[in-house]
């Protein structure tokens, strides 16, 4: 599939969708292309877990409030509940967006392990054949088909779709989604679990409580919203 292209001043990204058989696991591969020799400045909204690596003169990221830190050339970034800031100059390198049942199936640590921070891939224990495939792809960036073609061959391997709990993450990640689902009680009920068990749950596979992502949720429903009519006045949006 031809990739869409995203370019502005200085900057190009190019955006694959993956193999269909892994949409339940993976949202986009992309690569990004900065030419800038000053560094590009731009904030992400919360957002999923992601695998990002290559390489950059400068690369640096701050979730929320805190200090900017170099980005190592591969990372595990997990969800986020915060604003990411970034200031990249002269870089190319991939993503890999990891909805929640794709972080459980391809990681397999608990997401609040990661959640508002990213670890450098090296240090983040076993992952040995993604860590091999990120090592392929960096020695040739520049061959977006191969790249693609790597992370699907990749991932398909590493699925497991009889996996267990499966089927609960993805029904809990559409309850989240959903507008009828505002309150955690309702969140309960959707899902048949106890407070605590469904406080655990979200906890290792989405990366917060059940309270702070409806919230999380929330703010992003009203954020589309106002971008997608920008002439909505807030009081309009907001949820």
């Amino acid at each position: 599939t031809a990739p869409t292209v995203v370019e502005g001043p200085g900057l190009r990204l190019h955006l694959f969708l993956p193999a269909p058989a892994l949409a339940p696991y993976i949202t986009l591969y992309y690569r990004t292309e900065v030419t800038s020799r000053h560094p590009i400045e731009d904030c992400l909204p919360p957002e999923w877990a992601n695998l990002r690596f290559g390489n950059a003169a400068v690369y640096e990221a701050a979730v929320g409030s805190s200090e900017f830190q170099r980005v190592p050339e591969a990372v595990v970034a997990g969800p986020t509940s915060k604003l990411t800031y970034l200031r990249i100059a002269r870089g190319d390198f991939w993503g890999v967006g990891l909805l929640p049942l794709g972080f459980t199936q391809f990681i397999g640590l608990p997401a609040s392990d990661f959640s508002d921070r990213f670890h450098d891939l090296v240090e983040v224990e076993g992952l040995a054949e993604i860590k091999a495939a990120v090592a392929s792809i960096m020695a040739a960036p520049a061959d977006t088909a191969g790249a693609v073609g790597t992370l699907n061959d990749l991932f398909s391997r590493l699925v497991e779709p009889s996996a267990r709990g499966g089927d609960l993450i993805v029904e809990a990640h559409e309850a989240l989604l959903s507008e009828d689902v505002r309150s955690v009680g309702e969140l309960q009920r959707a899902l048949g679990l106890g407070s605590r068990t469904l406080e655990r749950f979200c906890r290792r596979h989405f990366g917060f409580t059940p309270q702070l992502l409806l919230r999380r949720q929330r703010f992003l429903r009203s954020v589309s919203r106002f971008l997608v009519d920008p002439s909505l006045k807030w009081i309009g949006s907001l949820d």
